[in-house]
């Protein structure tokens, strides 16, 4: 059961982006991501391609992993993104593949007086100790080796894991029981 206490009065707006404003090559895809930031404040990114992890965060352009640490993170490419999450306090564009095209939303909140959504930190793979680069740090995780680069500033060097905030949405059906109608990731942050 919910706690209400913990619950925010925020809630979710979901809307499909039109398949014109998305991206078809990789020349229009930097210039459109930097636009969505800029119009969202959007400050991170965490995509997922064929060939690794990649993050992002922005100022006022996109600086990735693929630059900092090309031999654990992938350069962002159209032609193997999976999926790329853009996200920041008040909203999220959510980029998909279905067979060869993107499909994408944006998520973002408005205002409301209903307590509408709740928050919880998902903890990520890895602790840091393995370099730093251009912002970023290399994560490592167990004898296998996994390792990723995510943004320098939230890896923490006492060996706790960074996390992710993630913000779901509920709504209410007609016989009053809660369900989540959707969810976005807010911020990652340092973990505990």
């Amino acid at each position: 059961m919910l706690n209400p206490r913990k619950l925010l009065t925020r809630k979710g707006e979901f809307k499909a982006i039109d398949a014109a404003d998305i991206p078809v090559d990789d020349e229009a895809l930097g210039p459109r991501l930097v636009e969505w930031a800029q119009s969202h404040k959007l400050t991170h990114a965490l995509g997922h391609a064929d060939d690794g992890v990649i993050w992002g965060w922005f100022d006022t352009t996109w600086h990735w992993s693929g630059d900092a640490f090309s031999e654990v993170s992938p350069q962002l490419k159209l032609a193997t993104l999976q999926q790329i999450r853009l996200f920041g306090a008040d909203a999220e564009v959510f980029l998909w593949r279905v067979g060869r095209r993107l499909h994408g939303r944006l998520a973002k909140d408005v205002a409301y007086t209903k307590e509408l959504c709740f928050e919880e930190p998902q903890t990520l793979w890895g602790t840091a100790n393995d370099g730093q680069s251009d912002d970023f740090v290399l994560m490592r995780e167990g004898a296998q080796g996994l390792r990723y680069a995510m943004p320098g500033t939230l890896a923490s060097a006492d060996g706790h894991r960074p996390q992710l905030r993630v913000r779901s949405y509920i709504d209410y059906d007609k016989d009053g029981c809660v369900r989540v109608v959707g969810s976005r990731l807010v911020t990652p942050e340092e973990g505990l």
